[in-house]
Parts: structure tokens; sequence; C-alpha cells
């Protein structure tokens, strides 16, 4: 089950084109994009960041599942994120308060891992901060919160998930 909701979820994000909205995640700045499957016309919307060690992360609501996903974008991190292990530590902290690890399903094929009780995360992001740091494999990224809980509040919003 949990492979398949994973499936759902990296498929829908990486499959779905058409962004409705005009502020795109990119590095270390905080979009959201809304798109539409062309023949089922089913809706996903994520919010995410990029950060300058290659990773992507993202919340995401598809088939009114929420979620998180970490992605990389480039060659030497999705190489540090492939993995055969079912899941993977990501740790985290916003800012100065107490890390944070949680256990992350992993594709064992592709660098994607996926949480699917992504809404303590997205909630402590949306309470505030300055910084958001996290950690997978050996790579750290620390990213910037300017703009993170408007844009995360929109998948949550989607999925209709309150605080």
């Amino acid at each position: 089950m949990k492979f398949l909701k994973y499936a759902l979820l990296t498929a829908t994000c990486c499959i779905f084109t058409a962004p409705a909205f005009a502020k795109q995640p990119s590095l270390n700045q905080w979009g959201t994009t809304e798109s539409k499957d062309a023949i089922t016309d089913e809706s996903s919307v994520s919010a995410g960041i990029a950060t300058p060690e290659g990773l992507y992360l993202m919340f995401i609501c598809a088939q009114n599942t929420f979620g998180a996903i970490i992605t990389s974008y480039t060659p030497s991190a999705k190489l540090k994120l492939l993995t055969m292990e079912e899941t993977l530590p990501v740790a985290w902290r916003i800012d100065k308060t107490p890390a944070v690890t949680e256990s992350w399903v992993t594709s064992r094929r592709s660098e994607d891992l996926t949480s699917f009780n992504a809404e303590n995360f997205a909630f402590s992001i949306l309470k505030g901060g300055d910084k958001l740091v996290f950690r997978v494999q050996d790579i750290t990224s620390t990213v910037p919160l300017k703009g993170a809980a408007e844009q995360i509040s929109i998948p949550l919003k989607a999925c209709n998930i309150k605080p």
C-alpha cells in the first residue's frame, strides 16, 4: 500500500504538466505549481523549493493524498540518494528548534524519498521561522522560510487539511 501511494505521489509530481501558479519553485525560492492530467482531469498541487546542494523539497496534494517528496536535480545528488533500502532517515529542524528525524520511503529504483506523514513537517513550517535545515544521506541543505507558509498552505488546502 505504501508503495502504491508513493507511486501515485511521485507520478503525479513528475508527469502532470501545465503549471497554473505564477510563482514557480526555484533555487532558494518557495513556489507552487498546479497541474491537471490531460486524460483524467485530476489535479495535483505542489509547493516546493530547490536547494543549492541539488535537492528539491516539495509538499504535494495528489488524489486527495498529502505528502512530502525529496528528489534530486543534479547527478551528484542523485548518486547519493540512490539506495536499495526501503526507507532512509530524514532529519530536519527549523531555526534552533530540536531536530526531528523521520523515516521516509524510497522508491528503490530512483532517487526519490516520500513521507506520507508530512502534516507535522508542514505545520512546523507554517508556524514560522527564518530557515529550514534538512539532511538525507550525507546531504545537508539549508533553505529560507520566507514565503514558505503561504506556498505550503496551498496543497494543504487542496487536500482539506487544516493546521
